[in-house]
């Protein structure tokens, strides 16, 4: 319906000018249709803020994803954003919990292997000519062929050992004789009394001890412990090997 912008009066569609006032007059949609369509287009557009609100953001996105990688990389700070946020931004601190247990599992997991790793090397290391820390038995079986055995009773902690090994390694390795290296602190009493009794050595805690066999019987030992290069060749060389 159409109205006289001056007087108000009622107009038909095709009226030019005011019946009541004589006025040419611009013509004005109604009060309530001007009403209802400024609440239609108000209700439009709440509806498009609370679409924009419930879309999640690319931003809060990537500090999602940021937080995950945190609590990943650095457990510990995941954990404490996880007890901050645990209440008021939930899904911030699911994330960083998430990330910080996935770190703790792949941390535990990886230092037990290399804890029984490092054990297993502790107990025993061979290649073809060398064996560390062998068990006493095979070590026996060993010194009874009609090879020579080369066996080096150590101290893990002695650093005349440490200085020897290379030696004793390469000279066994040029002359292809077999290796046996025992550090004694690394077995208990029973299995070190074995070791000695069975040729009655004459080791008395002096390290390194070097015992060479063959044909399961001592054909020399070095009792006076570090032998440089040339004394070790030396010392093989006069027991004919």
């Amino acid at each position: 319906m159409n109205v006289c912008s001056k007087c108000g009066k009622k107009l038909k569609k095709d009226d030019k000018v005011c019946s009541n006032c004589g006025k040419k007059v611009k013509l004005v949609k109604s009060a309530a249709k001007g009403t209802k369509t400024v609440v239609n287009n108000t209700k439009k557009e709440v509806k498009k803020v609370v679409e924009k609100v419930n879309e999640p953001k690319a931003n809060n996105k990537v500090l999602i994803t940021l937080t995950w990688i945190l609590g990943l990389l650095l457990p510990p700070v995941g954990l404490v954003l996880y007890l901050m946020w645990r209440k008021t931004k939930k899904e911030y601190a699911k994330n960083a919990g998430v990330g910080a247990l996935v770190a703790t599992c792949i941390w535990a997991f990886l230092g037990l292997t290399l804890l029984i790793d490092t054990k297993g090397k502790d107990k025993v290391e061979s290649t073809d000519y060398q064996i560390y820390n062998a068990d006493i038995n095979e070590w026996i079986e060993a010194t009874k062929s009609d090879e020579p055995v080369i066996t080096v009773i150590g101290l893990t902690y002695c650093q005349f050992c440490k200085k020897y090994n290379p030696v004793i390694n390469k000279i066994a390795k040029e002359k292809g004789i077999k290796l046996y290296w025992f550090d004694a602190d690394n077995y208990g009493e029973d299995n070190f009394s074995t070791l000695t009794s069975t040729y009655e050595l004459s080791y008395e805690g002096s390290s390194p001890y070097t015992l060479v066999t063959k044909n399961g019987e001592v054909v020399g030992e070095h009792v006076e412990g570090y032998m440089e290069e040339n004394e070790t060749n030396s010392f093989l060389s006069e027991l004919g090997f």
